[in-house]
């Protein structure tokens, strides 16, 4: 099954694509902005698994989610490109494969990896050992998220990296 992503000649962009084992669900697509996620188009799939979503372009560089039932996964748009995603219902929040966007996997990365610190984190004691295997797992974490913020500086990804918080706190903090 393949997600696609093209900017046509309209300044819109097109998602359609094919979702094995997700007939007759709806699939949304959100943009991801500051204080709310805000929806831009839905589609019914069809039950071979078809659907297909057109929206404008954006004027910058944005952070996209798709979401089918509770599960959902993020991709940068910063121009008109094609991005294909192979995804199952079942495992539609970690796509097979993500082509087409080279921002996209970092994001996944990202994405991915704090969401086992905040897993982590919640299944931590108070003790010192355990609080100091969540500081050695958030330092891992931040120097990944360094080396994408590095190689990038002004892309939507290393500004997602920038603002990942783990149980409301923000990983990165201004230093004094």
């Amino acid at each position: 099954c393949a997600l696609a992503t093209a900017c046509s000649k309209h300044n819109t962009f097109q998602i359609k694509g094919n979702i094995d084992n997700a007939a007759n669900q709806t699939i949304y697509l959100e943009q991801m902005a500051l204080t709310k996620n805000i929806q831009l188009d839905s589609a019914v799939i069809s039950a071979q698994g078809d659907f297909k979503l057109k929206v404008s372009s954006p004027a910058y560089p944005e952070i996209y989610r798709l979401r089918l039932g509770n599960k959902q996964f993020l991709f940068p748009v910063d121009s008109c490109e094609v991005i294909t995603i192979v995804a199952d219902a079942s495992t539609f929040d970690s796509p097979k494969s993500i082509e087409g966007s080279d921002k996209a996997p970092q994001l996944q990365q990202l994405r991915n990896s704090v969401a086992q610190l905040q897993k982590l984190y919640q299944q931590t004691g108070e003790n010192a050992d355990s609080i100091q295997l969540v500081l050695n797992k958030i330092n891992e974490h931040k120097q990944k998220a360094k080396q994408i913020i590095l190689q990038d500086p002004r892309s939507i990804v290393a500004y997602y990296a920038l603002y990942q918080k783990v149980d409301g706190l923000f990983l990165f903090t201004p230093q004094a």
